[in-house]
């Protein structure tokens, strides 16, 4: 057996032949034909020593795995017994070191019965540990991101498609996730972003035009969650000013103030100047504060400050913030709008307060309670701001009654007076603090009373805790006028 094999492997047969060759088929025998352990990088080449006592020769095999096991198919990695060389030098009576190169030849197949050597091969008494092969490298990854705007027949399914998304993906996400079907309802122009991994649905966003949008993700069980986040607020400054040759609204737009900010412009100083009448040759110079959100514009200005140069007169508008109030100064730290008393008697005493349910004392039914009643007889009654009489007179179960407008929008109204003041006619102008009339009975009472009720806006507040500019004069004025000089530096000059 010994003279047939190492014939075919063309080695003349020494002393030292006849040992090295029951090793190498031993350690031939043992090596790792196929399975797990046969996975390797295909370019690694290993080199894998076995070491015996002293005196005892030292084995060395180079293999170069070259072929992997792949799902439920393996390929073996076959070693070609033809490149077993002997090499030493038999002369200095040292023992021959058998090397066997591996390498992939799939032509050359190695038969069991070459690897079956008769009698009992001496094993070393140590060896190295069985060599571990490297695993594949991990499959590429494949990332594949978009951004689409949508057109008319656009569709969420044709975009996830283009990215490679898996039909049955996206019928999870659009028929069986709990993501509401009016969030995956697209509209014109929204921008949509995609990113798919592998195949996968990973991160997808909703940028519709406004503050916020939404962003879908897939997590490792493959549900979809959503969440609607805002856009980053960025705030510029922006300063204007323009001279009106037509009128104040096509001026202000040709020079590039938003319906918005002409709006607040107006209601800023509407309680002391008409913009809408203006004359031609008004200067007008403002410094609005622009917020936008994803690059966009959506109409949020706040009016630092604003100086107007009408008829040889100037008016000027500066904002000042003053914990939780925030109200409009001129330069002398004067309010602009019609600043009010909170109560419209001097001596308070609460009697019945406002209360939409309230059971009336007289008619015993539920009516509500549409304002405040402070106790009284004949003392006087002052208007809360300055404004103009509405209505003066009898008016029905309110028996003598005043109503004053203040600006646009408040209006209140004072009933049951004992009598009305001299002078106080419709369209009289009033002052804050001068008497209306006198705490009485008239009307529908039980008792002498004043019944005072509010209106914000059209709608019935309470007057006690209305939300109301009660601030004539800035409190402190030396940081006022700090930031009066601080705007005043950005307002351009026309």
């Amino acid at each position: 057996m010994a003279v047939n094999i190492s014939k075919r492997l063309g080695l003349a047969v020494t002393g030292v032949a006849t040992m090295a060759i029951p090793l190498f088929f031993f350690y031939a025998n043992n090596l790792p034909m196929h399975g797990q352990n046969n996975y390797a990088n295909l370019h690694e080449h290993k080199t894998i020593e076995f070491k015996e006592k002293k005196k005892e020769p030292t084995f060395s095999i180079e293999s170069t795995p070259t072929s992997t096991s792949t799902g439920s198919t393996s390929h073996n990695t076959y070693y070609d017994v033809m490149a077993l060389e002997i090499e030493g030098d038999e002369q200095q009576g040292e023992a021959a070191q058998p090397k066997l190169e591996l390498f992939d030849d799939s032509a050359i197949e190695v038969s069991d019965q070459l690897l079956q050597v008769e009698g009992k091969i001496s094993q070393p008494s140590t060896i190295t540990p069985e060599p571990t092969f490297n695993q594949p490298a991990n499959p590429k990854i494949r990332v594949v991101e978009k951004s689409f705007v949508v057109e008319s027949g656009d569709t969420l399914i044709a975009m996830l498609r283009e990215v490679g998304v898996p039909t049955k993906q996206i019928n999870n996400l659009v028929f069986s996730s709990s993501i509401p079907r009016k969030t995956l309802a697209l509209k014109l122009k929204d921008e949509i972003f995609i990113r798919s991994n592998n195949g996968n649905l990973e991160l997808m966003r909703i940028l519709p035009k406004g503050k916020t949008f939404t962003e879908i993700k897939r997590s490792e069980d493959g549900t979809f969650t959503h969440e609607t986040i805002k856009h980053p607020e960025l705030t510029t400054e922006e300063s204007l000013s323009f001279i009106v040759t037509k009128n104040l609204t096509l001026n202000a737009k040709e020079k590039g103030l938003t319906s918005t900010e002409i709006a607040i412009l107006k209601s800023v100083f509407s309680e002391k100047l008409n913009l809408s009448k203006i004359t031609k040759g008004t200067v007008i110079s403002t410094v609005f504060k622009r917020s936008t959100f994803n690059e966009r514009y959506y109409g949020d200005s706040i009016l630092e400050a604003a100086v107007i140069n009408s008829n040889g007169k100037e008016y000027s508008a500066f904002r000042w913030v003053d914990g939780d109030n925030v109200d409009y100064f001129d330069k002398e730290g004067v309010n602009l709008k019609n600043t009010f008393r909170r109560h419209p008697v001097d001596n308070v005493r609460i009697t019945s307060s406002y209360n939409p349910k309230r059971l009336h004392p007289v008619l015993k039914i539920t009516r509500p309670h549409r304002g405040t009643d402070y106790a009284g007889s004949r003392q006087p009654i002052r208007a809360i701001g300055d404004g103009s009489v509405y209505f003066s007179g009898r008016k029905g179960s309110f028996g003598n009654t005043v109503i004053i407008r203040h600006g646009k929008s408040v209006q209140t109204l004072s009933a049951h007076m004992y009598k009305i003041a001299k002078g106080i006619k419709k369209g009289t102008k009033v002052k804050k603090g001068q008497v209306i009339g006198y705490i009485g009975s008239t009307g529908v009472v039980t008792g002498p009373h004043l019944h005072f009720e509010m209106k914000v806006k059209g709608k019935y507040v309470n007057p006690v805790k209305a939300d109301l500019a009660t601030n004539e004069h800035v409190t402190n004025r030396a940081a006022f006028k700090k930031t009066v000089s601080n705007l005043m530096g950005k307002l351009p000059i026309s």
